[in-house]
């Protein structure tokens, strides 16, 4: 503060408050588009931006009987668009994963359907490419 010659202060100038900036991620977007926002935290902890790029095959890994080999595995095969093995490794993942970890497999597990859809929304926006479910 300064202060004039007669004792009085003159007021500081007021700077503005910035608001930080919001940024908004492909997955978030996706988890808003499909109304499940409540998904994101989950999905954040256990979807793979690319899987395409992990370089390893889903054998290597599901040999393991590790909860995040099993979970790289199962973003392949739904990156494959094999629904039914990225299920059946987050299930298995869910079973190995440690108290802590539980929730959030749990999550993914419980809203499966929603979960392969959100992946497969946010991995063509990414321009990852264009996925299409394996018929059985």
């Amino acid at each position: 503060m300064k202060l004039f010659k007669f004792g009085k202060k003159k007021e500081e100038e007021k700077k503005p408050v910035e608001q930080p900036i919001k940024v908004t991620t492909p997955l978030e977007v996706a988890c808003n588009e499909a109304n499940r926002s409540d998904l994101y935290d989950a999905l954040s902890h256990m979807l793979l931006l690319n899987p395409s790029r992990l370089g390893k095959k889903i054998d290597e890994l599901v040999e393991t009987k590790n909860p995040r080999d099993l979970t790289f595995a199962a973003n392949i095969a739904l990156f494959e668009g094999d629904i039914e093995k990225a299920r059946m490794y987050f299930n298995e993942a869910l079973n190995l994963a440690k108290e802590t970890e539980k929730q959030h497999y749990l999550t993914i597990v419980q809203n499966f359907d929603d979960v392969a859809k959100i992946a497969r929304n946010t991995w063509e926006k990414e321009g990852a490419y264009k996925i299409e479910e394996k018929k059985s």
